[in-house]
């Protein structure tokens, strides 16, 4: 969850460009604000993470260039990067590739369903106690001029662009969708704390930007 939230919209450089495939564009959201399915029921709420709860049902409007570099989307058999080893793995461990969401009254009635396939996403980690038990479920140069200009912020309210050091506001209405209902709602999205991060003195000044963009990239691909 930590990479889907530095990722999405870090460098505002829209997905579709990037993922111009005829198999990717059902996939693609047009709202750049779109949060995903929302299942409070389901997924943990017990988390400061600011996705918490969300269930993206596809990709992106945008994503960092290099996620679909060095990951690659569930059942996208055609990638580049993509591993016959994690299909066969992934299938022999899950089964069917549509999960169930128990309702949380009931033993047995499903209510709602995710699809993985062609997914970018990540669950909030948390406390989620019975409500699990219902819950069944790198060359990027041509980018690179756009992406270093990007004053969008991601998730966690920091932006690329190294000369914009203007903090996210508190909060930015978005949109979602009821995962039970598919009612289209809005959503008031809470950036984090900046007191309650482990850095503690802002979310998008210059060392905030190096450590979201560069220690990301050395931690995950040291060499």
């Amino acid at each position: 969850m930590t990479t889907f939230n530095l990722m999405t919209n870090l460098g505002g450089v829209p997905t579709a460009s990037q993922l111009t495939a005829d198999r990717y564009q059902a996939y693609i959201k047009d709202n750049a604000n779109y949060l995903g399915l929302y299942f409070p029921d389901h997924f943990s709420l017990n988390s400061d993470n600011p996705s918490k709860g969300f269930w993206m049902d596809g990709i992106p409007h945008s994503v960092d260039p290099r996620a679909f570099k060095l990951y690659y989307l569930p059942e996208d058999s055609e990638a580049d990067n993509y591993s016959t080893w994690s299909e066969s793995n992934y299938k022999v461990r899950n089964g069917k590739n549509v999960r169930g969401l128990i309702n949380p009254n009931s033993a047995t009635d499903t209510i709602a369903f995710v699809k993985p396939a062609m997914c970018w996403n990540g669950v909030a980690n948390g406390y989620g106690g019975p409500k699990y038990s219902k819950n069944m479920i790198m060359n990027t140069s041509q980018f690179v001029d756009e992406y270093l200009q990007s004053e969008t912020y991601n998730r966690v309210g920091t932006s690329v662009k190294f000369s914009h050091t203007e903090e996210p506001p508190a909060t930015v209405e978005m949109d979602y969708i009821d995962g039970y209902t598919s009612k289209a709602g809005k959503f008031t999205y809470t950036y984090p704390v900046t007191s309650k991060t482990l850095y503690g003195k802002a979310l998008n000044d210059k060392p905030t930007k190096i450590i979201t963009q560069k220690k990301e990239s050395i931690i995950l691909f040291p060499w």
